[in-house]
Formats: C-alpha cells, structure tokens, sequence
C-alpha cells in the first residue's frame, strides 16, 4: 500500500473495501489514527467501537454485524509462507539432522529433491508430525539415486495435479488461496546437464499452464543442474564443458513463459543448480541461500499470499508410559464371554471395554497444533544457531580452515542428534 493510500484511509471518514477479506467497512479510519503501526494488544477493538458509536443511527442491523479487518501487522503475519528448496541425496540417511532442521525452519512448502525413496518407506517416515506429502519415487529397477517430493502443512489446502506430469522427475501441486488466483507449485529434478528432454517436458507443461483458461501464479523449484547459465546476466557461459545445446534451451523457455530466475548466489560450489523460478516475482518477498545437508546449499524464499487454513481439531493422546498396567490386567479379567451374542456384537462390545479400561487407567492430554520434537533440546537450538553462524563467517572469508571448522562442527552436531532421537523414539 503506498503512503497516499494509507493517508486517505487513516485521516478520511467513508465507507471502504478491505483489499484482503474483501468486506465493506465503515470505520472512519483503516488503521489506529493514533498510532502508525498497530500492537498486539486489543486497542484497535476500543478505537473500532469508539469510532462507531457516532454512526450507529446511519448503520443498518445488517452492517452492525460486519466483521473489523484485520490489523495492518496481523494481515502481514497471515499473508507470508515460506517454502524450502532442499536437495537431500539421500532424505533417510539424515532423518535426525533433517527433522532438527525443519524444527528450526518451520516451512510451510518443502521442495525436496534426490530423495532415495522407494515404495518399502512410508511418507511418515519422512517428515515429522503436521506435514503432509506429495512424492513421486524413481521406479524399480532403475537408479535410485533420483525421486522428488512436495511437502506440505497439513492445515493447508492443497491438491496434486499429476494432469500436468509427465516422464519427467517433475511434481506439480496447486494451492488454493483466498480471495486470489491459485498458487501452482512445481517440484523438478533434472539429473544432467545435457537432460534437454526434461527441458522440453517442461516447455509443454508451461505451455499448458499458460493456455488454461483461469490464470495461475507458478512457482517452480528444485535442482536443475545446469552450470554454464550465469542467471544474473541471463546468458549462457562460454567455454564451459556443460550441454550449451541444453543451457540455451533451458533459458529460452525460462524468457518464452515470463519467468524470473530470483536465486543470485551459488548453491553448490561457484554454481546456482537450485532454482526457483515464478511468474511473478512481485509476491515473492524474500530469498536466501543456506546451509544444508547435502552438498548443495538450500534455499529458502518466504512468499506473500493468503490461504483458507483447515485447522485440525484437537484430540486425545494417551500417554501409554504412564498407564496403569496392573490396574488394567483387573480390569481385563473381569470381561466375561456372552455366548448368544452375534461376532459384531461380541467385537462392540470388546472395543467398549478397551476404551472404557483405557480412559479409566490411561492419561490423557489434548493434542497441540505446535510441530515440536521430544528430543530437540535447547542445547540443539544453540548448535543449529552457531552452526548457521561458522557457515555465514566461511561464505564471508573463504578461507579453508572456517570451511573445516564448519564441516567437522556439523558432523559434531550428527553426531550429538542422531542418537538422542533413537534414543527418545526407541530405535
């Protein structure tokens, strides 16, 4: 919102659209007039009430009962997602140090690529609790060393479109957004540099997405690997060993489809092989470079949108470490055998008394909509903390012992992670 715009709402008393939940409003002021950035506290509830009781004799019954917008500071926090474009080779193999990294994170999208799945691990073995996955693994028989997933919060609404997929190790997922046109998210593995076909199939799926009738914002991340493209200039790296044939074809439909290229530092060596591309970069707010847990660095771009979120109602967790046993063994052996009963009868009434039994010598607690780990200790936070800080000091200076210093903490931190979590979950 320009500055003109937020004066006109702040010092102007009419009737007003918010541009965010598309209500009519009828404050006299978009905003506290006194104060030019609202604060957490209910203030901005007394200033609404306050402002309306002037003009309660011009108001109807029905527009009494409008809802107030949104605080300028709460809209912010609702409107931003952040995705993390994450190349694993090998997600299994760094469970611990993956779920220590989505603790710190708390993304709201996860891009991952070089998976090593196969159709024998299960999707919750690959992600922690509230998040949910679309995946597409290497086929049997063929290299594993491939596959790509797209994660998701599980409070969020979003759809697979295997419509738009192809041979390709390509994913496609739509977000539905509120008030706006959808977000299209593509997830792409494109093993070698002279992969053209995956380009092409690319080419084709864009081409569909721009033919639809009901526009679409597209994001598309993952690893490309294409090192003879210099995406700050835009142009094709001469004398370079990689497919130039494969590098001009890549950029062309990249310009054909009015895509930007908005990652401008390396991800693996001197090299940006981690991309993220969109249709509009005007709602993607920020991007930035990371440490990871492969050779390839992250990437972690935080976006402007605003989606209808499914909260999940809260339910009962036993906690089974604190039950009662010798108490439910009597209980158990009081359960007679009624011998006219039909099979569903005796099975109801066997499974009323396991859940009377276990609400009786159980306890219980209500389930919480935070993403914690049991085994993520404070200590771990600091680690996580001091390790992005030796990796920001070795980008800085280049020098190779901080590069050391840096590896050997990280496989210091492995080591302090890994057991800890077997340990807590009885590995």
């Amino acid at each position: 919102m320009d500055n003109d715009t937020y004066d006109a709402l702040t010092n102007k008393s009419f009737n007003w659209l918010c541009p965010h939940c598309e209500i009519t409003c009828f404050t006299n002021s978009y905003f506290s007039s006194s104060e030019g950035e609202t604060t957490d506290n209910d203030d901005d509830t007394e200033d609404y009430d306050n402002d309306n009781k002037s003009g309660d004799d011009d108001i109807t019954d029905s527009t009494k009962n409008k809802r107030k917008p949104a605080s300028k500071k709460s809209l912010r926090k609702e409107m931003l997602f952040t995705t993390l474009n994450i190349n694993f080779q090998s997600i299994m193999n760094k469970r611990a140090e993956w779920e220590a990294m989505i603790h710190e994170l708390q993304p709201d999208f996860i891009h991952g690529t070089e998976t090593w799945l196969d159709s024998s691990i299960e999707n919750a073995e690959c992600l922690p609790d509230g998040y949910a996955l679309h995946r597409r693994d290497r086929s049997s028989g063929t290299d594993r060393h491939g596959g790509v997933f797209f994660a998701y919060r599980k409070d969020l609404p979003v759809n697979r479109r295997q419509d738009l997929e192809t041979n390709s190790e390509m994913l496609w997922c739509q977000l539905n957004i509120q008030g706006r046109r959808p977000i299209l998210f593509g997830t792409l593995y494109k093993p070698k540099h002279d992969d053209i076909e995956t380009v092409e199939d690319l080419a084709v799926m864009l081409e569909t997405i721009n033919n639809h009738s009901k526009l679409k914002d597209v994001v598309i991340q993952g690893d490309l690997n294409q090192p003879n493209i210099d995406w700050v200039n835009k142009k094709v790296i001469v004398n370079h060993p990689a497919s130039k044939i494969t590098a001009e074809r890549l950029l062309q439909t990249v310009q054909e489809h009015g895509l930007d290229q908005v990652v401008d530092k390396p991800t693996r060596l001197n090299s940006i092989l981690d991309l993220v591309l969109t249709n509009n970069s005007s709602f993607i707010k920020n991007v930035e470079v990371i440490p990871c847990l492969s050779d390839h660095e992250a990437v972690l771009s935080v976006l402007n949108g605003f989606a209808q979120v499914k909260k999940k109602p809260p339910h009962k967790i036993y906690l089974k470490h604190k039950a009662d046993v010798e108490k439910i063994k009597q209980d158990m052996k009081i359960f007679g055998d009624e011998v006219n009963l039909t099979v569903q009868e005796k099975w109801d009434m066997f499974d009323s008394k396991i859940k009377q039994v276990m609400d009786e010598n159980v306890p219980t607690k209500m389930s919480s909509n935070r993403r914690n780990l049991p085994w993520f200790t404070r200590t771990h936070i600091r680690m996580c903390k001091k390790k992005g800080r030796m990796y920001s000091k070795a980008k800085r200076t280049g020098d190779q012992k901080d590069w050391e210093e840096y590896k050997e903490f990280c496989r210091t931190i492995k080591k302090r992670v890994e057991p800890r979590q077997k340990r807590v979950r009885g590995g």
